[in-house]
């Protein structure tokens, strides 16, 4: 019966009072650990030893108490650093922010990490159920015997109290990390984003593309790092408040690069952004960069989208305007074969070496010579299906406009 004559000296340790021991003592995991054995025995007696239930009751309302302390320690540590962190950022330019492993944003933060990431880890393993109930360390041989007697009991005959303590420690971690990437968002949010705008406001679009994508990926990296240094990482599936952080970040290139895109007329410059989003910036392969290439590989769609959507309505303006509406004249467009003999002439008497394709379309009609030229831009960024519906259209515009010259 050790085990529930423990229940009055664990309650002290964790009522928060003046004997209580804090998440930032050594012996505080130690203590925990002992706490977990407890519940199992106490799990294992049910049936068989009176008022069993009741001391299984206390025990994880002390439980309950211990890892509401360490959310709270976790917590309150995360908000001193950043306030500290904070009270120096308006010393530096914000437009220019130097994020590095080495700078004031993340150095601060890792000197708490390590004794963070020990209570979290104590967390994470209740949590994903890689730590049963009664296999943390033992304080004696015989405790460590006793509790591999009763593990087995325990999660075959009272899942109940697994899940409660399950439940429990997601629920505190999930707080926990939502509570730490907020706290990152705030702090960066401000520099991060003046920088992006002084970015947008000094490059045209393309520039702009490359080097916010860099900037942004970068600063992802350093968070994703950052993250892994306070969080054990789970070998399921990537933290929701990471992917929601990181997310967030690369939105801001889409919400700069939008309206640029918006008001951007030449075709040229549009296609060639979406192959340096799929290209350059290895949008096709995000997957092999982990969670940053998977979360800013869907911003760069969004880019894609849009900029493709651009396209479309400007190649509807480009055959409304330059194939449908093109008025020819008589000696410039319709003196043939004048037209392709004078520019024979004219090449040799120039005895110049012209680009291939260059002379036959010199002599082309106008509206064929664009049909072609903007089929062959469209062809390599749009959905194939929407292209042959441009198409389509263009190639008819194109025969009705030759009929009638």
């Amino acid at each position: 019966l050790k085990y529930f004559e423990e229940l009055e000296t664990l309650s002290a340790k964790f009522s928060g009072g003046r004997n209580s021991i804090s998440p930032s003592n050594p012996e505080f995991i130690r203590v925990l650990h002992r706490l977990d054995e407890c519940i199992v025995y106490a799990s294992s007696s049910t049936g068989s030893v009176a008022e069993a239930d009741k001391y299984i009751a206390k025990f994880l309302e002390l439980q309950r108490r211990a890892f509401t302390m360490i959310k709270d320690y976790t917590i309150s540590s995360i908000k001193a650093v950043a306030g500290s962190v904070q009270r120096e950022i308006p010393s530096a330019n914000p437009a220019e922010p130097s994020l590095t492993e080495a700078s004031m944003e993340y150095l601060r933060f890792r000197t708490l990490a390590p004794k963070i990431k020990s209570l979290m880890s104590e967390l994470q393993s209740r949590a994903s159920n890689s730590k049963l109930l009664g296999s943390s360390k033992a304080s004696t041989k015989e405790a460590q015997r006793e509790a591999s007697r009763l593990k087995y009991r325990s999660v075959s005959g009272n899942q109940d109290t697994l899940s409660s303590t399950r439940n429990l420690a997601f629920s505190l971690l999930a707080d926990c990390e939502e509570v730490f990437v907020e706290i990152r968002r705030k702090l960066l949010e401000p520099s991060v984003s003046a920088h992006m705008k002084s970015i947008a406001d000094t490059q045209d679009m393309i520039a702009f593309a490359r080097q916010s994508a860099n900037f942004i990926v970068q600063l992802c990296v350093l968070e994703k790092n950052i993250f892994d240094h306070y969080f054990p990482s789970s070998p399921s599936e990537d933290s929701p408040a990471l992917v929601n952080e990181l997310q967030y970040f690369c939105n801001m290139v889409y919400e700069e690069l939008r309206p640029l895109i918006l008001r951007e007329n030449e075709l040229d410059k549009l296609v060639y952004l979406i192959e340096v989003e799929k290209n350059e910036l290895q949008v096709s392969d995000a997957s092999r960069k982990g969670i940053v290439g998977v979360v800013f590989g869907s911003s760069a769609r969004r880019i894609i989208a849009d900029s493709q959507e651009r396209i479309i309505y400007r190649a509807q303006v480009y055959i409304r305007d330059e194939i449908r509406s093109f008025k020819p004249d008589d000696a410039l467009h319709l003196n043939y074969p004048q037209l392709i003999l004078d520019n024979s002439a004219r090449l040799d008497a120039k005895a110049v070496v012209v680009p291939r394709g260059g002379s036959l379309y010199s002599t082309w009609y106008p509206p064929l010579e664009r049909t072609l030229r903007l089929l062959s831009i469209l062809y390599r960024c749009i959905d194939p299906r929407v292209f042959a519906g441009i198409a389509q259209d263009a190639v008819s515009t194109c025969v009705h406009s030759v009929l009638a010259a």
